[in-house]
């Protein structure tokens, strides 16, 4: 896809602030693991740019869609001005 087509992402601050007390949480006891979780979530999302229906339909709101990684998942949704969020 071409940087034209490319949709921007927006964290609300909600998930921003959950996304880096997970890390930290995890950061306490595993570094290494906490920073491999990050580049792993991080990247998925910013695939999401070029990808916005790389999720799947969230079951429980049809609206929203979810990327899995391991334990975790990340909830969002495609609005047709094609803003992430």
């Amino acid at each position: 896809m071409s940087l034209k087509n490319r949709k921007p992402v927006r964290w609300l601050v909600a998930a921003s602030e959950d996304f880096a007390q997970i890390i930290s949480d995890i950061a306490a006891d595993r570094p290494r693991a906490a920073e491999k979780l990050a580049e792993r979530i991080l990247h998925r999302v910013e695939l999401l740019a070029d990808f916005p229906y790389l999720g799947s339909v969230c079951p429980y709101y049809r609206k929203a869609r979810q990327l899995v990684q391991g334990n975790y998942i990340v909830y969002y949704t495609v609005h047709r001005t094609g803003r992430l969020s």
